[in-house]
């Protein structure tokens, strides 16, 4: 018998849901800095119920200081494919 895996749809994903890949992208809006973010670091800080398209809100830029002004690219963490 072959399982299937579950993959959220990007606007129900929630944090416990980030587990088919290691990290998340993400890129400011106000200077372009792109990063890699660690999905455990996320699970150690935000609570498993906690909606993935709300992450933006807790994001600062590491190069700017920006905050909130950040887009997520969750897909690969969720195990969406291209």
């Amino acid at each position: 018998m072959e399982q299937t895996r579950y993959i959220a749809p990007l606007y129900a994903a929630r944090v416990e849901d980030l587990r088919h890949g290691p990290e998340l992208g993400a890129t400011c809006l106000a200077c372009e800095h792109e990063a890699r973010v660690p999905v455990a670091l996320i699970q150690q800080l935000l609570p498993p119920s906690f909606r993935v398209t709300e992450l933006w809100r807790h994001f600062r830029c590491a190069n700017c200081g920006t905050r909130g002004r950040v887009v997520v690219d969750a897909r690969q963490a969720l195990g969406h494919t291209a």
